[in-house]
């Protein structure tokens, strides 16, 4: 909430001169969590699908580059 509401379009920090439209910033900071909620759920349920389709792959592959022990994981996933 903070973030949005103290930083412009711009992530720039706010300067308040009178002339801004506090009620709509403040709509905003507050749906500023909601965002992001969708957000992380989206990337969840890609991963879980991506995860479940690549149990049927011969070659078992980490869905996430960063977790893989190999290079050769590594590549498959890129």
């Amino acid at each position: 909430f903070s973030t949005v509401f103290n930083h412009d379009n711009d992530s720039l920090p706010r300067v308040w001169t009178g002339n801004e439209d506090i009620r709509a910033i403040t709509r905003d900071a507050r749906s500023a969590p909601d965002n992001i909620e969708r957000v992380l759920d989206l990337s969840l349920v890609n991963k879980t699908s991506a995860a479940a389709s690549s149990q049927y792959t011969d070659r078992e592959v980490s869905v996430d580059p960063l977790a893989s022990s190999t290079w050769e994981e590594v590549l498959y996933c890129v």
